[in-house]
């Protein structure tokens, strides 16, 4: 019998999954109710939901990885930047950048500025007050 795998590695699995094919996920921004914390969930349609926290405005850059886990599964956090590979993170990021760039980048521009964006949990709502919305 296989040992179980312990729940960071179902995580790093997850997002190398990903990685290989953006398309095998639903994409859509996760809620969160907080101004600094913004994620982005990819939905594999089994049951395994994968969020990835992103941070608008570090370093210079428009965004960078926080950190990844599956959704509901104790002990399945990670380090993106440590523990998945480039060439995943790069495939990830790029997709992050064609759908939610814009978004991110409205995030980034406004950070500390007590704009709508960095100050509001609610910052991606659509205009009309409607929730959030999703991208794939």
């Amino acid at each position: 019998m296989a040992a179980p795998v312990p729940p960071d590695e179902l995580t790093i699995r997850a997002f190398e999954l990903a990685g290989d094919d953006v398309k095998d996920c639903t994409w859509a921004w996760e809620d969160r109710h907080s101004p600094t914390k913004k994620a982005i969930r990819a939905d594999f349609g089994n049951g395994t939901v994968l969020i990835i926290d992103i941070h608008p405005a570090v370093n210079r850059q428009p965004w960078t990885f926080g950190g990844a886990y599956i959704r509901d599964v104790q002990g399945s956090e990670v380090n993106i930047d440590a523990d998945t590979s480039a060439d995943a993170r790069g495939t990830i990021r790029a997709h992050i950048d064609q759908w939610f760039g814009s978004e991110i980048a409205a995030a980034a521009a406004n950070v500390n500025s007590n704009s709508q964006a960095s100050q509001s949990a609610n910052w991606r709502a659509k205009p009309d007050g409607s929730g959030q919305k999703p991208m794939s």
